[in-house]
């Protein structure tokens, strides 16, 4: 084999142009400094002069000032363009290294240039407190102590003794922007904000005065705050409101548990006290408040509490009638009519203000409102169970909300065709009340708009399958597969209706119309070929073409332990395709003859999954099928379970529970409980066994069993296995929940009290 070829390596100079376009300033200075290693030429020094300065700056505003000061001496001892050193001494003395910045000062021939060194040498000093004295020539400690005291005297209140003090610095020192911030400053405390901002305005936009005092400033010049970019503003308004707002912050985080009380009078008075406050520093924050006060009045506000929101935050301009927040509030407290009334109302003052809800967009809005009505109808308004569990037995039911759920979709369409929601909610609600007719037009209308639409392709085709319309339902499956081709769960679907629809071809006397059907059926499943197979080999027996059927018949039985499954598929197929009396007898009794020879546990799990399939597949039973699920489950009864290893015993619980089988699956559970302590998968079917008890769901042993499963189930490793047992017992716990608040409490301890004094079906279990 030959060797790989090596990629070619960039030329150095094009990844350092590439580092310097992304930032990646460390990478690019180390690139130009093997760019000049390599070639000392003039433009490769001043290209390494350029990146080194980029590095400290970078550095700089990421606030390494101590980083930044090597690199910026490094540059000086580069040396390069005047204009380059003088930008690297000034960013030097910023950084706080005094020393090196003012000996380089001193190499500076522009006076200007030295002048705005020392002045950065001054600033940093003096940032630095006390202690930056030292860092400064002796020449300048007059100054610096001058404006130490005066912003002292300024802190303790000594207005006049800081403007002595100040008299100390005159107009050619480096410290007269620290003279002239401190005047604005004690202006702006006394109120005088003009004179305030004729100081400041006179700062030096590059020094540190101008910097300490910029949040200040634009607070009182709204023409300088407007001028700055949107993310500085930002900043600005947090900056100010550290120094301004004062308790603010300490007021907001008493607000959140007075918004969680009952009574939100405390918290309207809270805030009416800092709004100006607000207003003035954080101006966008009073919508959000706002916010905050909307939903506690929906969630537990009073009828009291929406008159002093709007003293507080005004009328809304969009809802001045403040129906939609009295709307959300009724139907918190489960006052379904009469919030339905004031979203009505709300619909009509929108479709009345095209000024605030112009065009389409009050049409859409009116959609929604629509859209949410009919949720509400359509649940009939969900009650919410209290502590009292007499009051929620008279408090569920109740008229139904009138317009209907049907009317307000249909409206919602009407004024937003567009909004495909509507159209998929009404579907929903014409199946979910079992009105095929309407639903299947529904659904035919929305195709119109959205041919695509691979769930409502779905639902129209399980839509004729109900109806045993099963061509038909056969063309949406296709549709919805060309729609959605990865939806695995559509293959099966369209499996299952070629499988019907060979079926009815084979009663009607069409085999040739059948057998497409049984073709097509196989090759979209990768499990269950056994019952196509047997009803093909049925039809074919029907059509009298025998030697057909012994081939699919050889072919069901190809794979091992089906002996038991190929002879129950038999039979039922037999039976469904209208064979004649002596066949279906036949069958019968060759699977009579089978259950006389010893059966290994894997035939048995065959038997009992090709069982469970078929009441899977088949909505109705074929004639005697409660009896020949009768002779498993009786024929299961003498079975050793021992036999069955866990694995098995997990498919073995799962085919009794589709069956229905609860003793033998309460059997089944009680010895792999106690076989395999453990597997987590028995417990759960312990909690889906007690959730469908046909007395009624016991909750209460369901959830000791979900909780014996939650501890197994942690103890596992973890990986996809676990994953897909917690799902299960979420769902679970979801459904238990549910259960419990759709009865009250009291009738579950009355369902405790009966088991344990009365017992049940389930008194095998070994924890009762």
């Amino acid at each position: 084999m030959g060797k790989k070829p090596v990629a070619m390596e960039r030329p150095l100079a094009d990844r350092l142009a590439q580092a310097r376009a992304a930032g990646k300033s460390q990478q690019a200075l180390e690139f130009a400094h093997q760019l000049y290693k390599q070639s000392h030429t003039p433009q490769n020094l001043v290209l390494l002069q350029q990146v080194t300065l980029e590095r400290g700056r970078q550095l700089q505003l990421q606030g390494a000032t101590r980083d930044a000061a090597a690199v910026f001496s490094n540059l000086l001892d580069l040396g390069g363009a005047p204009e380059l050193l003088a930008e690297a001494a000034t960013r030097l003395a910023a950084c706080g290294a005094a020393a090196r910045a003012l000996q380089a000062a001193a190499t500076m021939s522009d006076p200007q240039v030295r002048q705005h060194i020392v002045q950065n040498v001054a600033d940093a000093a003096i940032c630095k407190g006390p202690a930056g004295k030292s860092d400064l020539p002796s020449d300048l400690h007059a100054g610096f102590d001058a404006v130490l005291q005066a912003f002292s005297h300024y802190e303790a209140g000594r207005d006049d003794e800081a403007r002595n003090a100040m008299q100390a610095i005159g107009l050619q020192s480096p410290f007269l922007e620290w003279k002239v911030l401190l005047r604005g400053l004690m202006a702006y405390q006394a109120g005088d904000d003009a004179r305030a901002l004729e100081n400041w305005t006179r700062l030096d936009s590059h020094r540190r005065p101008f910097i300490l005092c910029v949040a200040h400033r634009a607070s009182i010049d709204p023409a300088f705050m407007q001028a700055q970019p949107g993310p500085t503003q930002l900043m600005l308004r947090t900056s100010l409101a550290k120094h301004q707002a004062g308790d603010v912050t300490a007021v907001l985080r008493e607000l959140q548990p007075l918004l969680s009380n009952e009574n939100l009078a405390p918290a309207f008075r809270k805030i009416e006290g800092i709004l100006p406050t607000l207003k003035a520093a954080w101006p966008d924050m009073i919508r959000r408040l706002a916010s905050c006060y909307f939903w506690a009045i929906v969630n537990h506000g009073q009828p009291e509490d929406i008159p002093r929101y709007q003293r507080v935050f005004g009328i809304p301009a969009d809802d001045p009638h403040m129906y939609r927040l009295e709307a959300l509030a009724l139907e918190a407290h489960g006052m379904w009519p009469e919030s339905h009334q004031l979203w009505q109302q709300f619909i009509a003052h929108v479709a009345k203000s095209p000024e605030t809800w112009p065009g389409e967009t009050g049409k859409r809005v009116q959609a929604l409102v629509w859209s949410r009505m009919a949720e509400n109808a359509d649940s009939g308004g969900k009650h919410h169970p209290s502590e009292n569990p007499f009051f929620d037995m008279f408090a569920r039911g109740g008229p139904p909300l009138k317009p209907d759920a049907a009317a307000c979709y249909e409206k919602a369409i009407a004024l937003a065709p567009d909004r495909i929601e509507a159209y998929t909610a009404l579907f929903d609600h014409y199946r979910a009340e079992s009105n095929w007719a309407k639903a299947k037009k529904v659904g035919a209308e929305l195709l119109s708009r959205f041919p695509d639409h691979a769930d409502t392709l779905t639902g129209l085709g399980d839509l004729h399958m109900l109806t045993k319309a099963f061509a038909k339902a056969q063309e949406f499956f296709e549709k919805a597969i060309h729609a959605n081709p990865l939806d695995e769960n559509l293959r099966l679907r369209l499996a299952q209706t070629s499988f019907e629809l060979g079926q009815k071809y084979t009663i009607d006397g069409k085999p040739d119309k059948a057998r497409p059907q049984f073709e097509k059926s196989l090759s979209l499943v990768e499990r269950g070929h056994l019952c196509i197979r047997c009803m093909w080999a049925a039809a074919e027996m029907r059509a009298k073409n025998t030697a057909r059927a012994d081939e699919l018949i050889t072919e069901a039985g190809k794979d091992a332990d089906t002996r038991l499954a190929v002879r129950y598929a038999l039979v039922s197929a037999s039976v469904r395709v209208k064979l004649p009396t002596k066949e279906k007898k036949r069958f019968a009794d060759e699977l009579k003859s089978a259950f006389q020879q010893s059966p290994t546990p894997a035939e048995i799990l065959e038997l009992l999954a090709t069982a469970a399939h078929q009441r899977i597949i088949f909505e109705d039973a074929f004639h005697g099928q409660k009896t020949q699920e009768k002779t498993i489950l009786k024929f299961l009864d003498g079975i050793d379970l021992a036999a069955f290893d866990e694995k098995q015993m997990e498919r073995l619980a799962t085919g009794l529970q589709i069956m229905q089988a609860r003793k033998p699956l309460l059997r089944c559970l009680n010895f792999a409980r106690s076989r395999h302590l453990k597997n987590p998968y028995f417990r759960l079917v312990f909690v889906e066994y007690y959730l469908q008890d046909p007395s009624g769901p016991k909750t209460h042993l369901a959830r000791e069993h979900l909780e014996q499963a939650r501890t197994l189930v942690n103890a596992m490793p973890r990986g996809e296995q676990q994953l897909e047992l917690l799902e299960r017992m979420q769902a679970q716990d979801k459904l238990i929940n549910e259960f419990n608040a759709m009865r009250p409490r009291f009738l579950d301890i009355m369902g405790q009290l009966e088991d344990e004094f009365l017992g049940d079906d389930g008194g095998d279990d070994e924890d009762w």
